[in-house]
């Protein structure tokens, strides 16, 4: 009995291990047929055993085609050696290439479409501000010249010509400072300044506007100096559009900037004493074209850019800005700069280079004995008739419109300084004129102002790059353009 028992005891076990590999056997089968990626299991001598659903409708065949068939000979022409086992996966790649493909064409549109952008923008800002050049330009010399010949109030019509064309620029340069940084094209230039300097240089420009709608603009400082490291230019932009609102919705009162330092910061603030922001609308202070009067009964000018294109300016610089208004009372920003963790020698090199610049303009208030000659490169006549006009009583002036034109008049008279716009006519541009003349020895050192109607931060950077020692945008002021090259000649 017990042999008996043994022995079916035995023939049980076996029963269960056969039923047990069976079904791990079928477990494994099942796993196979269901996977998405083709697999082929085959045998020791690289006959295909298994196959599942993915593979016939990857590879075109019937199960009972494939069966029993070799798989070196599916996939490769020569046999290689045999191998023990052999379990050959495949995975089906097209619907990812093709999904890369569209990815790749959808990323190519997409650089086209910010490459057409910037391009508009760039011939949007170039044929507005050229024109605007002219008129501006002109009328202030008509006024210049009649000013002893019109009545009262034709000299106001002056004005009203002057007012509305800084109006119109004012408008243009904020869609296209927007438009630049929502493309991303904004490119930052950092740099190490006084923020007193830059503060007291800013309240100076926007007194006489304050003035004349009667209010008292004042600049508080309980330091000298406050050395920061920012983008000067967004950060000037942010400040000026602050303080530009600051009078703007103040009709009566006085606006104070103040500047302070606290431990490891300074801290400006703009008050004001103006209408206030509802509550309400603090939540969209910062929205493109978002004003709190609108339509066709909003009491102020403008398209609700200033406060926007000041937001994006000093989040790109990494700088806090704080609001608290009361409705019928007024409003404050402070704005808070990190203290610039480098040495003094940055304050050292900063406030030299402010003594060298002042030294240069006391020493260039003397009277040449004979007029230097100035090289004009601009493409456009109407600018040619403008700054013949605006530098004819102090130097001579010498005209050209393409890179080959400047290059026969500069062998012919050698110019003291060169006034460069960047389109011209021909092949090359006006930074191709002066990469041109700091790589020859004769022009390597001939002052380059930049004058052009290109007015974004990246062509004032690659003018400068290029060897440019100034630049200037238009519409241009003569004042500002004389002052610039008096200093460099």
């Amino acid at each position: 009995n017990i042999v008996y028992w043994n022995s079916m005891n035995k023939k049980i076990k076996k029963v269960k291990g056969e039923q047990k590999f069976a079904a791990a056997r079928d477990y494994i089968d099942n796993i196979i047929k269901s996977m998405i990626d083709a697999l082929i299991v085959v045998d020791p001598d690289g006959r295909i055993k298994t196959i599942n659903k993915a593979t016939t409708d990857l590879l075109g065949y019937k199960e009972e085609e494939l069966f029993g068939r070799s798989v070196v000979a599916i996939f490769a022409e020569e046999e290689e050696e045999e191998e023990e086992a052999i379990i050959v996966s495949l995975k089906d790649i097209t619907e990812r290439v093709e999904s890369r493909k569209q990815l790749e064409v959808a990323l190519e549109k997409a650089q086209e479409g910010e490459r057409m952008k910037s391009l508009f923008m760039a011939n949007m800002s170039h044929e507005i501000r050229t024109p605007l050049n002219a008129i501006m330009g002109f009328t202030n010399l008509i006024e210049m010249s009649t000013r002893n010949l019109v009545s009262e109030e034709e000299k106001g019509f002056f004005d009203i010509v002057k007012k509305s064309g800084t109006r119109l620029l004012h408008t243009v340069h904020e869609i296209l400072d927007i438009s630049q940084i929502e493309a991303g094209t904004y490119n930052l230039y950092m740099e190490h300044l006084d923020l007193c300097t830059l503060v007291k240089n800013l309240v100076q420009e926007f007194e006489m506007i304050a003035t004349q709608k009667g209010l008292e603009l004042v600049y508080e400082a309980e330091l000298e100096t406050a050395i920061i490291e920012v983008d000067q230019l967004g950060i000037s932009q942010a400040i000026s559009n602050i303080i530009d609102n600051a009078i703007k919705y103040t009709d009566q009162g006085k606006i104070t900037v103040l500047l302070e330092q606290k431990p490891k910061h300074y801290v400006l603030s703009i008050r004001d004493t103006g209408i206030g922001i509802a509550e309400d609308y603090l939540n969209k202070l910062y929205e493109v074209f978002s004003q709190e009067s609108e339509g066709y009964t909003k009491k102020y000018q403008g398209i609700g850019l200033g406060m926007s294109i000041a937001k994006r300016h000093l989040d790109l610089n990494h700088i806090a800005v704080k609001v608290e208004s009361t409705k019928g009372v007024g409003t404050t920003f402070t704005l808070t700069f990190p203290e610039d963790p480098s040495d003094k020698s940055v304050n050292k090199r900063i406030t030299e280079k402010r003594v060298e610049k002042e030294e240069v303009e006391i020493t260039s208030t003397a009277e040449p004995i004979e007029k230097p000659l100035v090289l004009l490169v601009e493409d456009d006549p109407d600018t040619h008739k403008l700054m013949g006009v605006f530098l004819r009583d102090q130097y001579e002036i010498d005209v050209a419109d393409s890179v080959a034109g400047a290059k026969q008049k500069m062998k012919k008279n050698s110019p003291e300084l060169v006034l460069l716009d960047l389109s011209l006519v021909g092949n090359e541009d006006g930074l191709d004129l002066v990469r041109w003349m700091r790589k020859t020895k004769t022009w390597k050192k001939t002052p380059v102002v930049a004058t052009t109607a290109h007015a974004f931060t990246k062509d004032k950077e690659n003018c400068i790059v290029a060897g440019c020692n100034d630049y200037l945008s238009k519409p241009m002021n003569r004042e500002k353009l004389l002052e610039k090259i008096s200093k460099l000649v």
